[in-house]
C-alpha cells in the first residue's frame, strides 16, 4: 500500500514539471544527447556559424532546384552531409593541434631536436583512435550523401522526361473475303490428268541396251 502511495504521488509530481523554463536550461536540455556531433539532429553546433550553413544550404538549392517537397528534403540531406563532412575536417585540425599543445613539453624532454612533422605524427599516434572514429563517420556520411545524390537525379530525371502520348490501338480485324490470301485458301486446286504424262523409265533401262526396231 505504501509503494502505492509512493507511485501515485511520483505521477502528480510528474504531472506538475514542465520542465526547463529559462531560455539557458531549454537550450541546455536540448543538449543532453548531444556528445560529438556527428549524428546530431542539430544542423548548427555551438562554435559554427548559422549563416556558413544557410549560404551552404541556399547553393545547393540554387544549383538542384528542387520542384516538390520530397527533392527539398533531399536536397537539405545533401548539405546537411556536406556540412558535417566540413565539420569532421576540423575535427581532425583540432584533435591534432590539441595533441600538439599537450604533447609539447614530452617532445621536448626526449628530443633535443624534432621537426614539426614528427611532432605531428606523435600527435597523430596519440590520436589514432579518435581519428579512426572520424573516418567512419567520414565514410558513412559520404555514403550517405553518395546515394541522395543518385536518388535525387533519378527522381529529376523522372520528371523532366517528355511523355508519350497515348497511341489508339486498331482492332485487328480477319482479311476480307475476296483477298488473295483468303481467296488462295478458299478455292481448291484442280486436279491434276497423268493420263497423257510421260511415264518415268524404268530404273536401269534408260540407256543400257539396243533401241527397239
Amino acid at each position: 500500500m505504501a509503494s502505492q502511495s509512493k507511485s501515485d504521488a511520483a505521477r502528480e509530481n510528474g504531472k506538475k514539471s514542465r520542465g526547463p523554463v529559462t531560455p539557458e536550461g531549454k537550450k541546455n536540455a536540448s543538449q543532453n544527447a548531444l556528445k560529438h556531433g556527428l549524428t546530431a539532429e542539430s544542423a548548427v553546433l555551438p562554435g559554427e556559424s548559422e549563416e556558413d550553413f544557410a549560404e551552404l544550404l541556399q547553393s545547393h538549392q540554387d544549383i538542384y532546384k528542387p520542384a516538390n517537397t520530397v527533392e527539398k528534403d533531399l536536397v537539405h540531406t545533401l548539405a546537411l552531409a556536406r556540412w558535417r563532412l566540413r565539420r569532421m575536417a576540423a575535427l581532425e585540425s583540432s584533435l591534432l593541434e590539441n595533441q600538439l599543445a599537450i604533447s609539447k613539453d614530452d617532445i621536448d624532454e626526449r628530443f633535443d631536436d624534432v621537426s614539426d612533422q614528427c611532432r605531428l605524427a606523435f600527435a597523430f599516434e596519440e590520436q589514432t583512435k579518435s581519428l579512426a572514429l572520424l573516418i567512419r563517420y567520414e565514410s558513412s556520411l559520404t555514403r550517405l550523401h553518395d546515394r541522395t545524390y543518385k536518388h535525387l537525379k533519378e527522381l529529376q530525371q523522372l520528371r523532366n522526361e517528355p511523355k508519350e502520348p497515348a497511341r489508339a490501338r486498331m482492332p485487328i480485324s480477319a482479311p476480307p473475303s475476296d483477298s488473295p490470301v483468303e481467296t488462295a485458301r478458299s478455292t481448291p486446286s484442280a486436279p491434276v490428268d497423268n493420263r497423257f504424262s510421260p511415264s518415268p523409265a524404268p530404273a536401269g533401262v534408260a540407256g543400257c541396251g539396243p533401241e527397239p526396231a
